[in-house]
């Protein structure tokens, strides 16, 4: 459908889904802000402490395609309406009557009310927001790079630590890790242990032995090591 609400949405949903981005994040983005030929933007990062006050974005080719549909439909409402913000990538399209104009900077008020609208239609058993699909792109970014720092320079989080809470795995994606690492250990049963070539002596003669402490004692007779309580 070429419906203005439609290719708006398509292309709000898309860009989330891409970039895994904050609603608010989304909605500061001008047009200007936006690299096609690199599929690629800088977009300032909310809860940056001033750490990490920008941070860059990336999105497929079929996000690409619904943001210029997008861009294409908002030139020609502009050449019918006169708009509030000529800049923003994303704005309202009805006409409200608490406001002058048209075609004001959309809110995260507004982007809730269409992933209301969105889930609805899909047929989902709860309404999905910005926020879980920012925290699915966490997830998958894990199992995918298995990185804390992919994770944060991804999601443009200021402190790594923040990013522990997608590493943290239960039920299958947990079990799968662990089969992993099984894989790599393999059975103790199938190759005996190594045996020591001798136990370590003590550096020095000044080094006093603990009373109650266990230490290894060479036998002279034997190249086997006995262990006397002291």
């Amino acid at each position: 459908t070429n419906e203005p609400h439609h290719l708006r949405n398509r292309a709000i949903l898309l860009m989330l889904w891409d970039t895994g981005m904050r609603t608010g994040e989304l909605m500061s983005l001008n047009i200007a802000d936006l690299d096609f030929s690199k599929r690629t933007a800088l977009v300032k990062t909310e809860k940056s402490r001033g750490r990490r006050p920008i941070r860059q974005i990336f999105w497929t080719e079929e996000t690409d395609n619904a943001i210029t549909k997008w861009l294409q439909k908002l030139e020609e409402l502009k050449s019918k309406f006169t708009f509030a913000d000529n800049d923003a990538l994303f704005i309202s399209i009805s006409k409200s009557p608490h406001l002058a104009l048209r075609g004001s900077r959309m809110t995260n008020r507004g982007v809730a009310e269409i992933m209301r609208v969105l889930s609805n239609q899909a047929g989902l058993p709860v309404v999905t927001n910005a926020h879980a699909i920012r925290h699915s792109m966490g997830r998958d970014t894990v199992k995918t790079l298995r990185s804390n720092s992919a994770v944060s320079n991804i999601l443009g989080h200021s402190n790594i630590e923040s990013s522990y809470i997608y590493t943290m795995l239960f039920g299958e994606d947990l079990k799968e890790q662990w089969g992993e690492v099984m894989k790599k250990r393999g059975s103790p049963l199938l190759q005996a242990p190594k045996r020591a070539a001798k136990f370590p002596r003590l550096k020095s003669e000044s080094m006093g032995v603990i009373k109650g402490q266990i230490r290894p004692v060479m036998i002279n007779t034997s190249k086997t090591a006995k262990f006397a309580r002291s």
